[in-house]
């Protein structure tokens, strides 16, 4: 067989459903910064014309008139969350707001001891979302990616 005069064509399909939920908290600059992906579940348009909409890493639950309005709103509250927790409650109850969602990491008991104890973070942490459960109503959802970053000071 001559492989000279053979095509090979390789498909490369980014699949949403297949990308990690993920918080990475990084020291820069005397700051912080935090970059984070998450899912978004959008239902069918329901009898009211909305499009139910829940984050499962977060625990968000909210509605929208449109697919490109429920990335917005996905959007703006997970900021909400990242800026409530981190922000203006601090590093130590941010720590457990993410363990107490289902977020772990490789070194998970060094890393809660870095942030809750210490309240510092050395280099880099990263937390990946074991939460992925899919409630009632949202087994044939679309699912969408979305990513964010913050920082803080």
């Amino acid at each position: 067989m001559n492989l000279e005069n053979n095509l090979i064509v390789i498909k490369v399909k980014i699949d949403n459903e297949k990308q990690p939920t993920y918080i990475n908290i990084t020291t820069k600059n005397n700051g912080v910064n935090i970059t984070y992906a998450y899912h978004v579940l959008q239902s069918d348009k329901n009898e009211f014309g909305n499009i139910n909409c829940y984050i499962p890493a977060f625990d968000i639950y909210f509605f929208a008139k449109s697919e490109e309005e429920g990335v917005l709103i996905g959007k703006a509250l997970t900021k909400t969350f990242f800026s409530y927790w981190f922000s203006n409650q601090g590093m130590e109850k941010f720590a457990l707001e993410i363990n107490r969602l289902g977020f772990t990491s490789k070194n998970h008991q060094t890393a809660m001891f870095q942030l809750v104890k210490e309240k510092k973070i050395k280099n880099s942490i990263r937390f990946n979302s074991i939460r992925e459960n899919i409630p009632a109503g949202f087994e044939t959802a679309r699912k969408k990616i979305q990513t964010g970053e913050l920082n803080a000071a």
